[in-house]
């Protein structure tokens, strides 16, 4: 009985520390890990997800630069730290994501289906939102915190814990909540405001996704 009341209590140990302790302390460790770590982790993903995903460069120098000028306005008026890069990957399906430490990665696809420059505008601003509220950062601790707890329950050395890691790692499927998303949103249309941008292609362009995706 003793055997088995122990066993209950260290069950239920590990169920509070899986799906409250470590969602709890993910956005707080998030917010207090200097920059430089941040970006030494965010350049780690980045190079374990180079060798799924091919970068590529929009069709014209002179794209590659509106690009460029288009996100550093937006992230000249955020509050994030460190430079904010944006990059292409050669994906056909429609995405975009934000890795820890500012850059952010836009599909081909999203770009060929974003009508005008508001819209991209505004996918921009959205992830750049991400970025500035440590979101991405927070959901790869409790990636890495989950194959923590993983690993230790099946037994140390057992790989389930990296493997766990690696799953957060990809970035490309990342989905988080919908107060997570919504507060995205809003930051984003702040930016694009305080940047001089038109807000309105943001609301264009998340309907139209959702059509797609129903």
């Amino acid at each position: 009985a003793k055997l088995v009341a122990g066993l209950a209590v260290g069950a239920a140990a590990v169920f509070a520390l899986v799906f409250f302790g470590i969602p709890a302390a993910s956005v707080p460790m998030a917010r207090m890990t200097p920059i430089d770590i941040e970006r030494q982790l965010g350049d780690s993903v980045e190079a374990q997800f180079d060798l799924a995903i091919n970068p590529c460069q929009p069709a014209t120098p002179e794209a590659t630069n509106a690009l460029k000028r288009l996100a550093d306005r937006i992230a000249g008026v955020a509050d994030v730290g460190f430079p904010v890069t944006v990059e292409v990957a050669d994906v056909d399906m429609v995405n975009a994501f934000a890795l820890p430490g500012g850059n952010v990665w836009l599909t081909a696809g999203l770009i060929e289906d974003a009508k005008d420059p508001n819209e991209l505008a505004a996918v921009i601003a959205h992830e750049i939102a991400h970025v500035e509220h440590r979101d991405v950062l927070a959901a790869l601790y409790r990636a890495a915190g989950f194959g923590l707890v993983l690993d230790a329950v099946v037994g140390g050395g057992s790989g389930a814990g990296q493997q766990m890691i690696m799953l957060g790692a990809s970035l490309t499927d990342m989905r988080f909540s919908r107060d997570v998303e919504a507060r995205a949103d809003r930051r984003g249309v702040e930016l694009l405001n305080a940047a001089g941008l038109d807000s309105r292609g943001m609301a264009r362009f998340f309907e139209r996704l959702g059509k797609l995706s129903t």
